[in-house]
């Protein structure tokens, strides 16, 4: 079991961070895990309401930026899953499918599309 960490918090001092980190480090060792950090070579990319392209590290901050942006009234948003690399796809997907995948077509910049789509569904009594 890998679990991967994002700590985007400036308000958290560098000691606080570490305490964190150590602690979830103990938890994950205990069910019997590994901390990995962000993935090389692994982008998420979102385009913004005026359709520039944004790229993220994070597929929380992606999914979030998606989902902000779905908010506005666009029909369908996509997150583009970005791997420059055969590591990257398997960090990704795991790797006997994201291997498969990335070999099939290693010069295709996007390995996968996620659409995000926000509806209005009206008042809720």
């Amino acid at each position: 079991m890998k679990i991967l960490i994002t700590l985007d918090c400036p308000t958290l001092l560098p000691y606080q961070r570490d305490d964190l980190l150590a602690a979830v480090g103990v938890l994950a060792r205990g069910m019997g895990g590994e901390i990995v950090g962000p993935i090389d070579g692994l982008e998420y990319a979102v385009d913004d309401y005026s359709g520039a392209q944004r790229t993220f590290h994070s597929r929380d901050e992606a999914a979030a930026f998606a989902m902000a942006v779905a908010l506005t009234g666009k029909s369908h948003v996509h997150i583009d899953v970005l791997c420059w690399s055969r590591e990257a796809a398997i960090g990704y997907q795991g790797e006997d499918f994201a291997a498969h995948v990335y070999d099939a077509d290693p010069d295709a910049s996007t390995h996968d599309r996620i659409r995000v789509t926000a509806e209005s569904v009206g008042s809720v009594a």
